[in-house]
Protein backbone atom coordinates (compact mmCIF):
# COMPACT_ATOMS: atom_id res chain seq x y z
CA UNK A 1 0.00 0.00 0.00
CA UNK A 2 3.02 2.44 0.81
CA UNK A 3 4.01 2.20 -2.95
CA UNK A 4 0.05 3.32 -3.92
CA UNK A 5 -0.17 6.28 -1.63
CA UNK A 6 3.45 7.11 -3.09
CA UNK A 7 2.03 6.57 -6.64
CA UNK A 8 -0.97 8.63 -5.63
CA UNK A 9 1.15 11.36 -3.98
CA UNK A 10 2.76 12.00 -7.13
CA UNK A 11 -0.58 11.63 -9.24
CA UNK A 12 -1.71 14.63 -6.85
CA UNK A 13 1.36 16.58 -7.89
CA UNK A 14 0.02 16.27 -11.81
CA UNK A 15 -3.34 17.26 -10.53
CA UNK A 16 -2.37 20.59 -9.22
CA UNK A 17 -0.05 21.12 -12.04
CA UNK A 18 -2.68 20.51 -14.25
CA UNK A 19 -5.20 22.92 -12.28
CA UNK A 20 -2.56 25.70 -12.16
CA UNK A 21 -2.35 25.43 -15.59
CA UNK A 22 -5.95 25.05 -16.41
CA UNK A 23 -6.83 28.74 -13.73
CA UNK A 24 -3.66 30.64 -15.55
CA UNK A 25 -5.10 29.52 -18.79
CA UNK A 26 -8.83 30.97 -17.61
CA UNK A 27 -6.78 34.06 -16.22
CA UNK A 28 -6.19 35.41 -19.80
CA UNK A 29 -8.82 37.40 -20.48
CA UNK A 30 -7.98 39.24 -23.76
CA UNK A 31 -6.65 42.24 -21.63
CA UNK A 32 -9.98 42.97 -19.84
CA UNK A 33 -8.76 45.43 -17.43
CA UNK A 34 -6.76 47.46 -20.40
CA UNK A 35 -9.90 46.81 -22.57
CA UNK A 36 -12.07 48.68 -19.70
CA UNK A 37 -9.70 51.43 -18.97
CA UNK A 38 -9.85 52.35 -23.28
CA UNK A 39 -13.64 52.50 -22.82
CA UNK A 40 -13.69 55.04 -20.15
CA UNK A 41 -10.82 56.86 -21.99
CA UNK A 42 -12.55 56.79 -24.79
CA UNK A 43 -15.23 58.38 -23.16
CA UNK A 44 -13.41 60.96 -21.57
CA UNK A 45 -11.79 62.05 -25.50
CA UNK A 46 -15.03 62.05 -26.99
CA UNK A 47 -16.61 64.14 -24.68
CA UNK A 48 -13.20 66.32 -24.49
CA UNK A 49 -13.42 66.57 -28.05
CA UNK A 50 -17.00 67.70 -28.20
CA UNK A 51 -16.66 70.13 -25.39
CA UNK A 52 -13.95 71.61 -27.94
CA UNK A 53 -15.90 71.61 -30.88
CA UNK A 54 -18.95 73.53 -28.91
CA UNK A 55 -16.65 75.98 -27.40
CA UNK A 56 -14.78 76.50 -30.90
CA UNK A 57 -18.68 76.96 -32.44
CA UNK A 58 -19.06 79.46 -29.46
CA UNK A 59 -16.00 80.92 -30.11
CA UNK A 60 -16.46 81.50 -34.10
CA UNK A 61 -20.59 82.43 -33.73
CA UNK A 62 -19.53 85.37 -31.09
CA UNK A 63 -16.32 86.79 -33.55
CA UNK A 64 -18.94 87.22 -35.62
CA UNK A 65 -21.51 88.76 -33.59
CA UNK A 66 -18.85 90.84 -33.04
CA UNK A 67 -17.48 91.98 -36.39
CA UNK A 68 -21.35 92.84 -37.23
CA UNK A 69 -21.13 94.97 -33.73
CA UNK A 70 -17.67 96.69 -35.31
CA UNK A 71 -19.51 97.27 -38.73
CA UNK A 72 -23.06 98.87 -37.37
CA UNK A 73 -20.77 100.93 -34.84
CA UNK A 74 -19.09 101.97 -37.67
CA UNK A 75 -21.72 103.06 -39.83
CA UNK A 76 -23.43 104.67 -37.56
CA UNK A 77 -20.45 106.72 -36.52
CA UNK A 78 -19.81 107.59 -39.79
CA UNK A 79 -23.35 108.37 -40.37
CA UNK A 80 -23.48 110.85 -37.43
CA UNK A 81 -19.86 112.54 -38.28
CA UNK A 82 -20.10 113.23 -41.86
CA UNK A 83 -21.39 116.44 -41.53
CA UNK A 84 -24.71 115.74 -42.97
CA UNK A 85 -27.77 117.44 -42.01
CA UNK A 86 -30.03 116.17 -39.41
CA UNK A 87 -32.10 116.98 -36.45
CA UNK A 88 -31.21 117.07 -32.62
CA UNK A 89 -33.26 114.60 -31.85
CA UNK A 90 -31.81 112.54 -35.01
CA UNK A 91 -28.45 113.03 -33.74
CA UNK A 92 -29.31 112.11 -30.21
CA UNK A 93 -31.00 108.89 -31.24
CA UNK A 94 -27.10 108.03 -33.20
CA UNK A 95 -25.34 109.29 -30.32
CA UNK A 96 -27.53 106.79 -27.49
CA UNK A 97 -27.37 104.05 -30.84
CA UNK A 98 -23.48 104.38 -30.99
CA UNK A 99 -23.22 103.93 -27.11
CA UNK A 100 -25.17 100.37 -27.26
CA UNK A 101 -23.14 99.57 -29.86
CA UNK A 102 -19.68 100.40 -27.33
CA UNK A 103 -21.42 98.16 -24.63
CA UNK A 104 -22.41 95.24 -26.99
CA UNK A 105 -18.56 95.79 -28.36
CA UNK A 106 -16.99 95.76 -24.40
CA UNK A 107 -19.28 92.77 -23.63
CA UNK A 108 -18.58 90.65 -27.04
CA UNK A 109 -14.96 91.55 -27.04
CA UNK A 110 -14.66 90.14 -23.39
CA UNK A 111 -16.51 87.12 -24.18
CA UNK A 112 -13.88 86.45 -27.45
CA UNK A 113 -11.39 86.67 -24.84
CA UNK A 114 -12.50 84.11 -22.35
CA UNK A 115 -13.29 82.03 -24.95
CA UNK A 116 -10.02 82.21 -26.27
CA UNK A 117 -8.89 81.08 -22.98
CA UNK A 118 -11.26 78.09 -23.15
CA UNK A 119 -11.12 77.27 -26.52
CA UNK A 120 -7.51 76.74 -25.63
CA UNK A 121 -7.56 75.13 -22.20
CA UNK A 122 -9.93 72.58 -23.99
CA UNK A 123 -7.81 71.59 -27.10
CA UNK A 124 -5.01 70.76 -24.56
CA UNK A 125 -7.56 68.46 -22.54
CA UNK A 126 -8.67 67.54 -25.80
CA UNK A 127 -5.13 66.07 -26.67
CA UNK A 128 -3.88 64.58 -23.60
CA UNK A 129 -7.14 62.56 -23.50
CA UNK A 130 -6.66 61.27 -27.20
CA UNK A 131 -3.04 60.88 -26.61
CA UNK A 132 -4.20 58.53 -23.05
CA UNK A 133 -6.25 56.48 -25.78
CA UNK A 134 -3.66 56.00 -28.43
CA UNK A 135 -1.63 54.93 -25.24
CA UNK A 136 -4.41 52.47 -23.86
CA UNK A 137 -4.18 51.46 -27.45
CA UNK A 138 -0.45 50.33 -27.66
CA UNK A 139 -0.80 48.84 -24.55
CA UNK A 140 -3.50 46.43 -25.41
CA UNK A 141 -1.94 45.31 -28.73
CA UNK A 142 1.36 44.54 -25.98
CA UNK A 143 -0.51 42.75 -24.15
CA UNK A 144 -2.66 40.72 -26.52
CA UNK A 145 0.81 39.76 -28.37
CA UNK A 146 2.17 38.61 -25.11
CA UNK A 147 -1.11 36.72 -23.60
CA UNK A 148 -1.07 34.90 -26.96
CA UNK A 149 2.31 34.01 -26.12
CA UNK A 150 1.52 32.69 -22.86
CA UNK A 151 -1.65 31.16 -23.95
CA UNK A 152 0.69 29.07 -26.60
CA UNK A 153 3.03 28.15 -23.54
CA UNK A 154 0.13 27.02 -21.20
CA UNK A 155 -1.16 24.92 -23.94
CA UNK A 156 2.07 23.25 -24.70
CA UNK A 157 2.54 22.55 -20.95
CA UNK A 158 -1.26 20.78 -20.78
CA UNK A 159 0.19 19.18 -23.59
CA UNK A 160 2.74 17.70 -21.29
CA UNK A 161 0.82 17.00 -18.19
CA UNK A 162 -2.42 15.48 -19.57
CA UNK A 163 -0.47 12.35 -20.57
CA UNK A 164 2.22 12.15 -17.76
CA UNK A 165 -1.40 12.25 -15.67
CA UNK A 166 -2.60 9.19 -17.46
CA UNK A 167 0.33 7.41 -16.99
CA UNK A 168 0.99 8.11 -13.47
CA UNK A 169 -2.79 7.21 -12.84
CA UNK A 170 -2.48 3.54 -14.49
CA UNK A 171 0.36 3.42 -11.86
CA UNK A 172 -2.64 2.81 -9.16
CA UNK A 173 -3.82 -0.43 -9.33
CA UNK A 174 -6.27 0.10 -6.35
CA UNK A 175 -8.98 1.39 -8.07
CA UNK A 176 -10.77 2.16 -5.21
CA UNK A 177 -7.88 4.24 -3.83
CA UNK A 178 -8.15 6.21 -6.71
CA UNK A 179 -11.43 6.72 -6.36
CA UNK A 180 -11.25 8.09 -2.71
CA UNK A 181 -9.23 10.51 -3.85
CA UNK A 182 -10.76 11.67 -6.81
CA UNK A 183 -13.95 12.06 -4.04
CA UNK A 184 -11.74 13.79 -1.60
CA UNK A 185 -10.16 15.99 -3.57
CA UNK A 186 -13.50 17.75 -4.63
CA UNK A 187 -13.69 18.95 -1.30
CA UNK A 188 -10.11 19.94 -0.55
CA UNK A 189 -9.15 22.09 -4.00
CA UNK A 190 -7.63 19.44 -5.66
CA UNK A 191 -5.66 17.94 -2.25
CA UNK A 192 -7.03 14.42 -1.48
CA UNK A 193 -3.89 13.13 -0.01
CA UNK A 194 -1.35 14.41 2.27
CA UNK A 195 1.23 14.03 4.28
CA UNK A 196 2.00 13.56 8.12
CA UNK A 197 5.01 16.24 8.83
CA UNK A 198 6.18 16.65 12.30
CA UNK A 199 2.98 14.81 13.53
CA UNK A 200 0.64 16.63 11.39
CA UNK A 201 -1.83 16.27 8.55
CA UNK A 202 0.18 18.59 5.74
CA UNK A 203 -3.14 19.59 4.58
CA UNK A 204 -5.05 21.11 7.61
CA UNK A 205 -1.98 21.14 10.32
CA UNK A 206 -4.26 18.79 12.93
CA UNK A 207 -2.35 16.42 14.71
CA UNK A 208 -2.72 13.05 13.77
CA UNK A 209 -2.69 10.20 16.22
CA UNK A 210 0.33 7.66 17.02
CA UNK A 211 -2.02 4.97 16.29
CA UNK A 212 -3.04 6.36 12.92
CA UNK A 213 1.13 6.84 12.35
CA UNK A 214 1.88 3.00 13.26
CA UNK A 215 -1.11 1.85 11.26
CA UNK A 216 0.72 3.40 7.84
CA UNK A 217 4.08 2.67 8.90
CA UNK A 218 3.28 -1.10 9.51
CA UNK A 219 1.48 -0.87 6.10
CA UNK A 220 -2.17 -1.42 7.32
CA UNK A 221 -4.37 -0.51 4.78
CA UNK A 222 -5.35 3.60 4.12
CA UNK A 223 -5.79 5.91 6.36
CA UNK A 224 -8.01 9.17 6.95
CA UNK A 225 -7.36 12.43 8.70
CA UNK A 226 -9.80 12.88 11.29
CA UNK A 227 -10.33 16.66 10.60
CA UNK A 228 -9.83 16.80 7.12
CA UNK A 229 -10.41 13.52 6.07
CA UNK A 230 -8.02 13.17 3.12
CA UNK A 231 -5.72 10.17 2.72
CA UNK A 232 -2.81 10.02 4.92
CA UNK A 233 0.62 8.80 4.00
CA UNK A 234 3.94 8.89 5.85
CA UNK A 235 6.32 12.12 5.21
CA UNK A 236 9.30 9.75 5.39
CA UNK A 237 9.88 6.31 5.18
Amino acid sequence: MKEQLQALYELQKLDLEIAHTNAALVALNGALALRQKHEIATKQSDAAHQALVNAELELKDSELQLKTVDEKRAATEKKLYSGGIMSAKEATSLEHEVEHLKGQQSQLDEKVLGLYDTVESLREKSAKAKAMVDDLDHQIKDALVKEEDERKRLDKEMARLEPERAEAAAKITEKQLLSRYEAIRKRHNGSGIAKIVDHKCEGCHVAVTTFTTRNLFQDKGIEYCENCGRILMLGTE
